[in-house]
């Protein structure tokens, strides 16, 4: 978490990363942090948290597809598997307590 609040969000600000880069990074980043969080969620925060992830899935293919079929491969499964995070953290608690995610 450190990296990515300390490091990678003002090292962009800094750089000059397009904003709207970073405001989609920081949408991962929150979603990483919800998730990671070892803490009793109740239906209202997970609701929150799918239209989260759908905003970010939405921007990230705005951001990196945009109207070019050719780049579609830049949507991993990993990407989608986001938003499958909901119902896990409903079923089994923190993605921490769980097992390993796909990582690519």
């Amino acid at each position: 978490m450190a990296l990515l609040h300390w490091y990678i969000i003002p090292i962009g600000i800094e750089t000059g990363m397009d904003p709207s880069v970073l405001k989609n990074f920081s949408m991962l980043v929150e979603i990483i942090e919800f998730a990671m969080t070892n803490a009793k969620r109740t239906d209202e925060d997970l609701s929150k948290l799918q239209e989260l992830i759908i905003e970010f899935l939405i921007g990230f293919e705005k951001l990196y597809v945009g109207d070019n079929p050719e780049k579609i491969h830049r949507m991993r499964l990993c990407i989608f598997q986001l938003i499958h995070v909901p119902n896990h953290i409903r079923w089994n608690g923190s993605i921490r307590l769980g097992s390993q995610a796909t990582v690519e």
